[in-house]
C-alpha cells in the first residue's frame, strides 16, 4: 500500500504540536501529549490497521473525550473530510470492538452522529460535515487514518 504522508506541519501551525507538547518521535511521526501520531491518506479499514501495525503503532482510537475534543477543533480547519475511528463490528455483527481488540464498553466514550442499522456497514469513521461525529460504512471504503504509538 503506497502512501504519501500527510504533513503534520499543518497541525504544528495550528498549535497541536507545540514545544510543550512535542515528544521525540521516529520517522514521519510527530509527538504531542506523550504519544506519536502519523496521518496517512486513503486506505480501507483493514489496510489501515495492518499499515499501523507494521509501523509499530495502532490505528487511532477515538476513546479519550479530551483528546478527541482537541483533535476535532484542529481538524475543523483542515481539508480532511473523513478518517477511520478505530472501531468496527466487522468480526461480530452488532458487537463493536476497538482496533486493539477491546470491546466497546457501556461506559466508553462514543460520538455517534448516525449509527448504522445495516449489517454490511461495519467500520466507523468520523466525518467533517457532521463535526467529526461517527458514522458507519463498509470497511472496504478508502478513508484517511491516523496511527498512534509510543515514542
Amino acid at each position: 500500500m503506497g502512501r504519501t504522508f500527510l504533513g503534520l506541519g499543518v497541525l504544528a501551525m495550528l498549535g497541536l504540536l507545540t514545544g510543550a507538547d512535542a515528544v521525540a518521535c521516529p520517522g514521519r511521526y510527530k509527538g504531542f501529549d506523550g504519544k506519536c501520531y502519523g496521518f496517512f491518506p486513503g486506505g480501507s479499514y483493514p489496510e489501515a490497521v495492518r499499515f499501523c501495525s507494521r509501523q509499530g503503532a495502532q490505528l487511532y482510537m477515538m476513546r479519550n473525550p479530551t483528546e478527541v475534543f482537541r483533535l476535532k477543533q484542529l481538524l475543523s480547519k483542515q481539508p480532511l473530510k473523513s478518517f477511520w475511528v478505530g472501531l468496527t463490528d466487522e468480526n461480530t455483527s452488532r458487537t463493536w470492538a476497538w482496533s486493539n481488540g477491546d470491546a466497546l464498553g457501556v461506559g466508553d466514550f462514543t460520538d455517534w452522529g448516525n449509527p448504522a442499522d445495516n449489517d454490511d456497514q461495519a467500520c466507523v469513521y468520523a466525518r467533517k460535515e457532521s463535526g467529526y461525529k461517527w458514522a458507519v460504512t463498509g470497511c472496504g471504503q478508502k478513508k484517511a487514518f491516523i496511527c498512534k504509538k509510543d515514542p
